[in-house]
């Protein structure tokens, strides 16, 4: 039908209006403190997997299940703060 060579062009048009500034949105201050605020959560969760991690007792007595688990979810908060460091460096570089 003739609606079947229309749509491609509808979706490239919206795909052009998603990029549009996001800075123009957001409220960069209230957004910083945000972000510091939850850098400052992440640096006290992944401070305390640390020590779960490098304390012996844990390590040889918990279920090597409980352990890789630890493990992962250290690496997942180590890339999450990773990431909400650069948003951080970007919003005040801008």
């Amino acid at each position: 039908g003739p609606f079947a060579t229309d749509a491609p062009l509808a979706i490239a048009q919206l795909d052009i209006d998603v990029h549009v500034d996001l800075e123009r949105f957001i409220d960069v201050e209230a957004e910083l403190s945000r972000l510091e605020r939850l850098l400052g959560q992440l640096v006290k969760q992944i401070t305390g997997k640390q020590q779960k991690l490098s304390n012996e007792s844990f390590v040889s007595r918990a279920p090597e299940s409980v352990v890789s688990q630890e493990r992962q979810s250290l690496d997942d908060l180590r890339r999450q703060h990773t990431s909400v460091s650069r948003d951080i460096d970007r919003l005040r570089k801008r």
